[in-house]
């Protein structure tokens, strides 16, 4: 295939997918190595036709078409504004901000730069991950609550054990995937014994707990407390 089917390709897919990062292109499109779609990816922002979200790693890119951006409408030289961030229902603000803290804290125990990460499906739809890395692969979703879990907050969690198994498979990868949790009471219900725990080891799903420091841990249990009143 010459480089300018190679260019059509990567065109068409941002098209299609915007908002996808490199790795995603390269993955899809066959076109490898990645550096060749780097270039291509260059080549198409100094056209005009694309351009690249700077806010964070991994960059996203956006089509550009007869003046019109894609992608969310700013100057290309501006950083994308992010959405809202939507946690789960009754989730809040100091439970997100915790489980922000342990996917950094899994990042540094690891060695492994993990980042959230969206996962283009077809149709424009999209399935986010709490941690991302392409290399080594590995998956983790976070978690931060204190005490045994209620029942719709053990689905919650199972849900997103489903989730990293899907990205997996979209992704056509087997990474290395982990459920982060912050309690040993909350762990619990997903280790050995039950049925969760079982169908976890069964698909190769870890459960890691780290421990929250006392001040994060403080404002998760009060923000707990505000929600059961």
């Amino acid at each position: 295939m010459t480089n300018m089917d190679n260019i059509g390709k990567v065109l068409q897919f941002v098209t299609r997918y915007p908002g996808c990062a490199q790795s995603d292109i390269s993955l899809k499109t066959g076109i490898s190595p990645e550096q060749q779609v780097n270039s291509i990816l260059r080549k198409l922002i100094e056209r005009g036709s694309v351009r690249r979200s700077d806010r964070e790693r991994p960059y996203t890119y956006y089509p550009v078409l007869s003046g019109k951006d894609e992608g969310p409408q700013v100057p290309s030289a501006v950083p994308v504004a992010a959405e809202p961030e939507k946690g789960s229902p009754g989730e809040s603000k100091e439970q997100q901000e915790a489980e922000k803290w342990l996917v950094k804290e899994f990042s540094e125990k690891t060695g492994v730069a993990l980042v959230k990460r969206r996962v283009y499906l077809d149709n424009r739809n999209w399935v986010e991950v709490d941690g991302f890395s392409a290399s080594p692969p590995l998956l983790c979703e976070a978690w931060a609550h204190i005490g045994p879990p209620k029942s719709a907050q053990k689905n919650k969690v199972m849900s997103d054990a489903l989730k990293m198994l899907f990205v997996d498979s979209r992704l056509g990868t087997k990474s290395r995937r982990t459920l982060l949790l912050c309690d040993t009471e909350a762990a619990k219900p997903f280790q050995k014994g039950g049925w969760r725990g079982q169908c976890l080891e069964t698909y190769t799903i870890g459960v890691e707990i780290v421990e929250l420091p006392s001040q994060i841990k403080a404002k998760v249990i009060a923000a707990q407390k505000r929600q059961y009143r």
